[in-house]
């Protein structure tokens, strides 16, 4: 049976005191070693939920989150934090450092890592994110792609079990947009027991995810594999989502009389046509 890492449950917060609700009756559950994407319109609850979980919302909320077992209250939020990484979306509000290394430093610092350790932690998480040698680069000599691949590099040297990547690649072109989509699925392999947690708007980012959870005006409405949640274009367009281009072009394609499987995969269907 695989280990629950998060459990939100009947979670109900505003932000003003007029009723409106940013986030109504939430519940859903995240296991470990998952990765998940919650996506949704603006204003549809998703950074409100993310800043729930990682504790920045206080406690004036109705219902529960656990992590690791532990509901999340003020005694238990600092320790529980140790556990958690969380990834912004402007690479440049992120930095600290006037290096590469000296950013992904920054957080073992704070955890006392002993400088003898140091270094080759940084080397390690830098070569996972493939920005070992920009180590001694100033970040604003590099890509928005790149930046956030340090960011990510940044959070996986502390160790994390839960990552939130919160719109993490909102503010980047399509080829950083890539970039951290290949780095998302190196992560994935070489560290299998880590819990991704996305925070996007972007459909072609939710579709690599093991599980879709999409919101509405604060409200869970769909909950599955992209597969799943994909199929439900009706739902999704009234809550003005598209669904992958792959998806969208294997219908139009259908709709012509080239018939072709339905899939979230571009290589895929060029395959597929390519056979015809």
């Amino acid at each position: 049976m695989s280990e629950v890492i998060l459990e939100v449950n009947d979670l109900t917060f505003g932000y003003t005191s007029d009723g409106q609700k940013a986030l109504d009756g939430l519940s859903f559950s995240i296991n470990k070693g998952s990765q998940v994407a919650i996506i949704g319109h603006n204003g549809s609850g998703k950074s409100t939920l993310a800043k729930a979980i990682m504790g920045l919302l206080g406690f004036d909320y109705n219902g529960t989150i656990k992590l690791f077992g532990q509901v999340v209250d003020k005694k238990s939020k600092p320790a529980l934090r140790s556990h958690l990484g969380i990834v912004f979306q402007n690479p440049d509000n992120q930095f600290v450092g006037s290096t590469v290394a000296d950013d992904i430093a920054f957080g073992l610092e704070n955890k006392q890592v002993p400088s003898s350790e140091m270094e080759g932690i940084i080397e390690e998480y830098a070569g996972l994110a493939g920005m070992k040698e920009f180590l001694d680069r100033e970040p604003t000599s590099l890509s928005g792609g790149q930046k956030q691949r340090v960011a990510i590099a940044g959070v996986l040297a502390m160790q994390p079990d839960l990552v939130i990547l919160d719109e993490a690649t909102a503010m980047l072109d399509p080829k950083g947009k890539k970039e951290i989509a290949a780095l998302i699925e190196k992560v994935k392999q070489a560290k299998p027991e880590l819990t991704i947690l996305s925070i996007t708007h972007d459909i072609e980012e939710a579709k690599l995810a093991d599980e879709v959870l999409v919101l509405n005006e604060g409200k869970l409405i769909l909950k599955g594999t992209p597969e799943e949640v994909f199929a439900s274009e009706t739902i999704l367009a009234d809550s003005h989502l598209d669904i992958p281009f792959a998806l969208s072009l294997s219908h139009e394609l259908n709709k012509l009389g080239v018939k072709v499987t339905p899939t979230l995969d571009e290589k895929e269907l060029m395959g597929e046509m390519l056979c015809r």
